[in-house]
């Protein structure tokens, strides 16, 4: 992302001069970093980076609050993401540490979150994580994401599994045999049916599941677990 002897630039974003100063602190700290610009809002931010640009300086990290007057930090970093989506990597801070609010600002393109009431340790690891390359998600925030990320994981498989437990024991037979591309008449033999019953308890399956063809099938029971690619 740059070269390791140059120190990355980093422009900070926050409508609090004593958080845009702590956060230039900790960067400038370890000498890895520099600050080259500070910004009250976003507004004030997009006049700035265009000269800094010009003068070599553009920054290759852009630290934004979430909560800003005017235009809020999450949108400004999927305004950036839009125009420019090789522009620099965003970190977003804010005082709420939730799953819903970290996956929104992941989503719109950052790279990385933090908290504020995290140290300067969680601080520097997020902003190297960033600078390698990778997302930057550490502490408190990485626990509530990774426990976000369960929870919706759960509640969507409980969602499609629902129609799986619709069916009747012999239907989830030849549902998981269906599923591994078992012939109908193989499925047959090794439950012992009639390659009629299978085919009407196939049709079955379809309805209940709400799937059209053994293709759609066979996602469905990638997408519930049932099988693994």
């Amino acid at each position: 992302m740059h070269d390791t002897d140059t120190p990355t630039c980093v422009f900070i974003i926050d409508d609090h001069p004593s958080v845009r100063q702590g956060y230039k602190m900790m960067a400038e700290a370890t000498e890895r970093y520099t600050v080259v610009g500070l910004a009250e809002s976003t507004e004030e931010a997009k006049s700035l980076l265009p000269s800094l640009a010009t003068e070599g300086k553009a920054p290759s990290i852009i630290i934004v609050d979430i909560n800003l007057k005017g235009q809020s930090g999450i949108d400004f970093v999927r305004e950036l993401r839009r125009e420019n989506d090789d522009g620099p990597a965003c970190i977003v801070i804010s005082m709420s540490i939730r799953a819903e609010t970290i996956m929104d600002a992941l989503a719109a393109g950052a790279r990385g979150y933090l908290g504020k009431d995290q140290d300067d340790v969680s601080v520097i690891r997020v902003l190297d994580a960033v600078t390698r390359g990778d997302y930057g998600l550490v502490g408190s925030v990485l626990e509530a994401f990774v426990v976000g990320s369960v929870h919706l994981f759960e509640a969507r498989v409980g969602l499609e599994r629902s129609r799986y437990e619709s069916l009747t024991p012999r239907e989830k037979e030849v549902f998981r045999l269906l599923a591994m591309d078992r012939e109908h008449d193989v499925i047959a033999i090794a439950l012992d049916l009639s390659p009629k019953t299978i085919d009407n308890l196939r049709s079955s399956i379809l309805s209940k599941l709400g799937v059209h063809d053994r293709l759609d099938l066979y996602r469905y029971a990638m997408k519930i677990g049932l099988i693994e690619e």
